[in-house]
């Protein structure tokens, strides 16, 4: 078997690398994902199985990419992207600033339903978070790997950690929202 000069080695690794990046710039309608992960606690301890969206402030179109996570055990939250043209999901976020919500229902939903039919599922956070009209959250997604600042959340209001990056606005805690 051949080997392949230097040279040409590089080129065909440079070309897959080209390759690569515009297929998955494609793949999130032209913007590219960078992976972003945070924390959500409720009261000092993790939101596990919360909903963290992130609702683009410069897009409410229905086909607007919305990164979303659940909150894992240990309160981190890592966010996917569907993305609606190509039916493709993707880790990360396209770089942007965002509205976050937070929605915490049953874990079980169908079992929840089958116990009480007819009701409206309960957010154990109140739905206060839930709305992008209504939550004061803020996210900023960079154009690179991003660590958001935890987010805290208690029954009457919001506090948010700004130790990490400022990627979260903490005017809802300066609010007290």
């Amino acid at each position: 078997m051949l080997a392949r000069p230097k040279h040409e080695r590089q080129t065909i690794g440079a070309v897959g690398l080209a390759l690569t990046v515009i297929f998955c710039a494609s793949c999130s309608g032209g913007k590219p994902l960078y992976p972003v992960r945070g924390e959500v606690f409720f009261e000092g301890q993790p939101a596990a199985g919360a909903l963290v969206v992130l609702h683009p402030l410069d897009d409410n179109s229905p086909a607007a990419i919305r990164p979303s996570g659940y909150v894992q055990s240990d309160g981190s939250v890592n966010l996917t992207s569907y993305v609606t043209p190509s039916r493709v999901v993707g880790d990360g976020a396209p770089a942007g600033e965002y509205i976050v919500t937070v929605s915490w229902l049953p874990t079980d939903v169908k079992e929840y339903l089958s116990k009480h039919p007819g009701s409206v599922l309960p957010d154990k956070l109140g739905g206060r978070y839930g709305q992008p009209d209504s939550s004061k959250l803020r996210a900023k997604v960079l154009e690179q790997p991003t660590e958001l600042p935890r987010i805290d959340l208690k029954k009457d209001a919001a506090a948010v950690s700004t130790a990490k990056a400022p990627a979260y606005s903490a005017t809802a805690a300066a609010r007290g929202n």
